[in-house]
């Protein structure tokens, strides 16, 4: 790409994908059977904290496979501070943009990551067609959420 190239010349391009940057905290998330645990992702150099989801977030993540997930916990409307504080806990989404492992087997190679991708896009594309058949509005597909 040249200098100076923007946006536009990246949109077309089957060589890239975007996805809209959420503003929240950052979190890795692992469900196994009926247990939701979640920890923040180390800096170089120290230990991952242990991360308290709140309930709506909980309850999300246990419809999830068990593995292990790389997202954020977002306030939507809000700001990555928003986060942290109580008042919001009650509307926070859980924002996954990774899957680590999947049942059990890690989906860091290449064939399980482009297998998990095809999954993912069979699932909006159904979510899709649920969605207009219901007549409801489209703009937060790719989250997959209500």
């Amino acid at each position: 790409m040249t200098k100076g190239a923007g946006l536009d010349a990246l949109v077309g391009d089957p060589g890239w994908l975007l996805e809209e940057k959420y503003d929240g905290h950052r979190v890795i998330v692992r469900k196994a059977g009926p247990v939701v645990s979640a920890w923040s992702r180390p800096r170089s150099g120290s230990e991952a904290l242990s991360r308290t989801l709140p309930a709506p977030v909980i309850e999300a993540a246990r419809q999830l496979p068990d593995g292990m997930y790389d997202g954020e916990i977002v306030s939507p409307g809000g700001r990555s501070w928003d986060v942290a504080r109580l008042d919001t806990r009650a509307t926070q989404v859980l924002v996954l943009f990774d899957v680590v492992e999947l049942l059990g087997a890690s989906a860091v190679d290449t064939q399980t990551r482009l297998g998990l991708a095809e999954a993912r896009y069979q699932a909006i594309v159904a979510e899709a067609a649920r969605r207009q058949a219901a007549g409801r509005d489209l703009a937060a597909l790719t989250t997959l959420e209500e």
